[in-house]
């Protein structure tokens, strides 16, 4: 039993003695054949025009599997001082296989890599030499990590880097691709905290990239609000070739909670020819009340040389407000982008409409043209179509907060902007920014409102947030000329003010729009400003104040036959043939008004011609009730007075004759009396008429 035991026991001294001298003969081969001297002309084979050095203290083991351990490795391009790329620490762990197949690195860890890629010119990067050297041989990884590295991107001289801080990479092989999962922290400026995560497959052979499966989140925050989205699409890179298909991109942003969603069927890089197919972008957006929203497609887009072109270009614009206006924009057309002149769009065509609460539809552009985008606040636009319908030509720029330019409108019928009834509303127009202004030249054949009617307009518009200003406005008002200005201000309510001085105008027209006062008729000249303030017509009278000066030539009073007063008032003395006719003819009238919170104090002074005799007229009108009381006084030229009183409404007044005045001068008796009386039932009727 003592000897069976003794021989195991030298069998298993045995053993393990030959294991030790296994174990250290193959520790001193794999030693010799990684030592310092060796590596490094095995690094410079590998990375050729390059040089690599590392600390001569080289860690090595033999178990799990034969592994160095570089330290302070630093990649060098010839005869340059500064290294490409430093790791703080390299693991290269080679598989067993590789002492009887083709060379295999099972597990290469990279710890606290750092380095720059820039560009050294519109194609060349400073790693491009480094990812193309087709002398590198090949060589068989397993497995890749990457800890804690620190890599800087400069894409120009002018901008801001951007460096990618604690990146961590797992690539692992299956079969020919490598599946892989990432994370980093990019830093810039332009954003507070910024982390990017992403997984797919990738596969590198004959310099060509090929990622046929790529995933990337992100997350971070912006001027203290968050945001996140995602890329998904597949990559192959090759040497001068590029191709990205089913390119799919997303963010979310809380700072304006914007929501954009863009899908490209295909991006292709040839030949410094980068061509775009599908495009289809979408955003959602809220910011000032106002909600928005946008499309942009095209077939087809290519970039050569800084300059992208694009061919059945479609953006559209919408838009809804706190007060359920809702606006959109469109554009369609070919396109073109240069980077020193912004997007051009040279045979464009442009529709827009708004829809107000009430379903009206305003600012219905509908034309073609030329717009000139060098950026939001800088753009110019010349089109020609239609406005709500009425043949338009539009030349407009934006320079900074300043828009200006021409437009020439056939006609323009402002029914469908003012306001229909009476509210707290501001109804001055929704201002995008509060520092724009607008500087427009204004011809309109004809402007409608809803008590006026101008042709061939001609002005210039001053616009921004507080007022609206038409200053000089000159137009032709019922066949006459009129010059002054119209100002709006932006308060609650409106606030307006207007100044004009007409010529030669028709008086009847004009006075029967502005105040519903249709019994003068001549032409003369009319001279107002006033002042009012408030949303609705009711309240822009009630609250109108100023002055109004009327001077008409050769006329009519209709309505009204003073002759026939006379007549029955002071029988044959002041007799005329005409007495019948439902109007008194005057040679001049003039009427001065002097307005007060939508109260008018008139003065009137007339030359009537049948019966030859001098109308003087004092007394009060409130504008919006039509209520007036005037007295009236006539002296004829036979030294006899008639004296009249009207009251009542505008449209329909009372007209009576002042008999205690009348008594004064003349005892009347009770046939005059009745006389008189079937003389003014006479003229009432031709004044309902």
């Amino acid at each position: 039993m003592l000897h069976l035991t003794s021989r195991w026991l030298k069998r298993i001294i045995s053993i393990l003695l030959i294991l030790v001298l296994c174990y250290t003969g193959a520790f001193i081969a794999f030693y010799k054949a990684t030592d310092f001297a060796t590596l490094q002309q095995r690094s410079q084979h590998l990375f050729q025009n390059h040089r690599v050095t590392f600390n001569t203290d080289i860690e090595r083991r033999l178990f799990p599997r034969p592994t160095i351990i570089l330290h302070d490795v630093n990649l060098y391009k010839n005869q340059e001082q500064k290294p490409l790329f430093n790791a703080k620490e390299i693991h290269i762990g080679i598989a067993w296989q590789s002492l009887w197949k083709k060379n295999t690195i099972e597990k290469l860890v990279i710890t606290e890599l750092s380095g720059s890629i820039y560009r050294k010119n519109e194609t060349t990067w400073n790693i491009s030499d480094l990812l193309l050297n087709t002398s590198t041989p090949h060589i068989f990884i397993n497995r890749i990590y990457l800890h804690h590295a620190l890599l800087t991107l400069h894409v120009d001289n002018t901008s801001d880097p951007i460096v990618f801080k604690d990146i961590n990479l797992n690539a692992r092989r299956q079969q020919l691709d490598f599946v892989f999962e990432t994370d980093m922290q990019p830093q810039h400026p332009l954003w507070e905290t910024l982390y990017i995560t992403a997984n797919g497959e990738a596969s590198w052979f004959n310099q060509q990239l090929n990622l046929p499966i790529f995933n990337a989140q992100f997350r971070g925050t912006e001027q203290g609000h968050p945001f996140s989205g995602s890329l998904k699409n597949g990559v192959l890179i090759t040497t001068n070739h590029f191709v990205a298909h089913h390119n799919v991109f997303t963010l979310n942003s809380e700072r304006f909670h914007t929501n954009i969603s863009t899908s490209i069927d295909n991006i292709n890089n040839k030949n410094k020819r980068l061509n775009f197919k599908g495009i289809n972008s979408n955003y959602d957006l809220n910011n000032n009340q106002r909600h928005y929203t946008g499309v942009a497609t095209a077939l087809h887009a290519t970039l050569l040389n800084q300059t992208i072109s694009s061919e059945n270009l479609s953006l559209s614009f919408n838009y809804d407000d706190a007060h359920h206006n809702k606006f959109n924009i469109a554009f369609h057309g070919s396109g073109l982008w240069r980077n020193e002149e912004g997007l051009l769009l040279p045979d464009v065509e442009i529709n827009s409409q708004q829809i107000t609460p009430n379903n009206k539809i305003r600012f219905a552009i509908n034309g073609k043209g030329k717009l000139q985008l060098f950026h939001l606040n800088h753009w110019q636009l010349q089109a020609n179509g239609s406005f709500d319908k009425q043949p338009v030509d539009l030349k407009l720029q934006r320079q900074n907060h300043l828009i200006s330019g021409d437009v020439v409108l056939d006609k323009l019928d402002l029914s469908n902007y003012l306001p229909e009834q009476d509210d707290t509303i501001n109804q001055y127009p929704a201002w995008p920014e509060r520092d724009l202004s607008v500087q427009l030249n204004l011809n309109v054949g004809t402007l409608k409102l809803p008590s006026l009617e101008l042709n061939d307009i001609n002005t210039t518009m001053y616009a921004n947030a507080q007022q609206t200003e038409f200053n000089p406005f000159s137009a032709q008002l019922y066949g006459g000329n009129s010059t002054g200005y119209l100002r709006i201000e932006n308060q609650t309510p409106l606030k307006i003010n207007i100044r004009q001085n007409s010529q030669n105008v028709a008086i009847a027209p004009l006075m029967n729009d502005l105040f519903n006062f249709s019994y003068l008729s001549g032409t003369g000249q009319l001279n107002f400003e006033l002042n009012t303030q408030g949303n609705t017509r009711q309240k822009i009278l009630q609250t109108l104040s100023g002055s109004l000066k009327v001077d008409i030539n050769q006329g009519q009073w209709k309505g009204i036959n003073f002759a026939q007063l006379f007549k029955a008032t002071f029988g044959n003395e002041t007799s005329t043939p005409n007495t019948d006719t439902p109007y008194t003819p005057f040679k001049q009238l003039q009427m001065t008004s002097q307005i007060k919170n939508g109260i008018s104090n008139n003065h009137i002074e007339a030359n009537i011609m049948e019966p030859i005799a001098h109308l003087i007229s004092k007394g009060q009108t409130q504008l919006d009730t039509g209520e007036i009381h005037n007295d009236i006084m006539i002296h004829s030229q036979n030294n006899v007075s008639l004296p009249i009183k009207l009251s009542g409404n505008i449209e329909h007044p009372n007209i009576t004759l002042n008999y205690k005045k009348l008594t004064e001068e003349n005892a009347s008796t009770q046939d005059k009396q009745k006389a008189i009386s079937d003389t003014l039932k006479q003229q009432w009727q031709w004044l309902q008429q």
